[in-house]
């Protein structure tokens, strides 16, 4: 399942992660592949099993649960035979792991580049090799232009700065395997973007095989060479990216791309019905066919297999892409709701009007002229980078900030700076 003929790096083969109590299965019978130099997108619901598969890729299983059967292999070694402190040695050398939250990587207590030169120092580097890796690595992640950074503490960093230096963490011994686990949640679209682009420009200059979890379906498209989508511990469709997000054959794909919104088009979002079951309590059958709207009879008796839908190295667990009926094509867009797209009627008085506010924090100017209207019975959402004022002027609207000018107004009346100085009826409209 790797492209072209690069040879695997990693190879999972029927891995199955259990619960050590009930014995549930979290992850069950999940094979994949990744060469070097390719990345492999993770993605599924909240719940489906993702991180406990990326966390096992590196040997490693949460409190409570246990690798009960399968291997996972990095270049030929098998993990799962390998003594711990074999595994540890590995760890942060041959493979690395970036978590979703960076502040839970990066240590509060040691400056940015304690912290790298500790990572380079455990795994055999003397202080001048590893002094110099530092700087290389911090280039490389667009940080060398801040010979300050290496001073400072990670709270005094912004979030894209920490997970850039949890990436120069996780690159600087030159790792053969990265799973990363979503990343680039809670970053601003520009910062996100700056990530991605970091990650795989180091992953294809190192020849790593890396793993990227992820729900969000848009990422794991941009960054993913091929993509395997799990649903209830199960990968039920996997492939090239641009074949499995282009053409889905399994129904729980054409869902999870339905539900994606997109500014290129006005519509009606189209959301799943139900919810994953829970590992020990997954029907018998496809696990995704209490949900799936295309079920048949046989879909409830026995668990398909991964099969080929007739695009090169695409499979789909659905007994429908066996009899031949699995819609592939037209499923990414959904109907548009012409009421969703009409032009909402002008009302008489806005719930919501902000007229020339301007925001300061002491003599630090933050806004200046905003002007907003909202509508009844609307959204207006409110968009813009890390910094450029956007929690500033909810708090203003809310009352908790009170260093502002201009005019708002709530249900045509002019609100006061404070929320000491407001109604109680629009403490509790707000």
């Amino acid at each position: 399942m790797t492209s072209g003929t690069a040879p695997p790096r990693l190879v999972v083969e029927g891995l199955t992660v259990r619960a050590m109590g009930s014995g549930a299965a979290i992850i069950e019978d999940v094979s994949v592949e990744v060469a070097a130099g390719e990345v492999l997108g993770v993605v599924g619901e909240s719940g489906s099993g993702k991180t406990t598969l990326g966390l096992a890729m590196v040997g490693h299983a949460r409190r409570g649960l246990e690798i009960a059967s399968g291997s996972v292999r990095l270049d030929g070694t098998g993990l799962s035979s390998l003594p711990a402190d074999e595994l540890r040695r590995l760890r942060g050398a041959a493979m690395t792991y970036i978590p979703q939250d960076p502040s839970s990587a990066l240590n509060p207590a040691l400056r940015v580049g304690g912290m790298l030169k500790e990572v380079l120092t455990a795994h055999g580097r003397t202080d001048a090799e590893a002094a110099a890796r530092v700087q290389e690595v911090l280039a490389e992640v667009g940080l060398g232009s801040r010979p300050e950074i290496l001073s400072v503490y990670p709270h005094q960093l912004s979030g894209g700065q920490q997970q850039r230096v949890a990436i120069a963490m996780a690159f600087a011994c030159r790792p053969r395997l990265i799973v990363l686990d979503e990343p680039t949640t809670g970053l601003d679209v520009t910062t996100q973007r700056m990530v991605l682009e970091t990650v795989a420009r180091m992953c294809a200059s190192y020849g790593v095989a890396a793993v990227y979890v992820s729900h969000d379906v848009v990422v794991v498209g941009e960054l993913s060479n091929r993509v395997a989508v799990v649903y209830s511990g199960r990968v039920v469709e996997t492939g090239a990216t641009a074949d499995v997000f282009g053409a889905p054959a399994h129904p729980y794909t054409q869902g999870l791309l339905r539900a994606v919104p997109s500014p290129e088009r006005s519509g009606r979002l189209v959301g799943m019905e139900g919810v994953p079951p829970r590992p020990g309590h997954r029907p018998p059958g496809c696990g995704f066919a209490p949900r799936c709207p295309l079920v048949i009879e046989r879909c409830t008796v026995a668990m398909p297999e991964l099969i080929p839908t007739g695009r090169a190295g695409q499979l789909a667990r659905c007994v429908l892409v066996e009899t031949g009926q699995a819609h592939t094509e037209g499923t990414l867009a959904p109907a548009v709701d012409k009421d969703l797209t009409k032009a909402a009627a002008p009302a008489t008085t806005p719930v919501l009007q902000v007229t020339g506010l301007g925001a300061s924090y002491g003599s630090n100017q933050v806004l200046s002229g905003i002007d907003l209207t909202v509508p009844p019975n609307s959204c207006v959402a409110i968009v813009g980078e890390s910094g450029s004022g956007k929690t500033t002027l909810a708090r203003c609207i809310a009352g908790l900030h009170m260093n502002w000018t201009g005019d708002v107004r709530y249900a045509g009346q002019p609100l006061p700076p404070g929320i000491r100085r407001r109604p109680k009826e629009v403490l509790r409209g707000i």
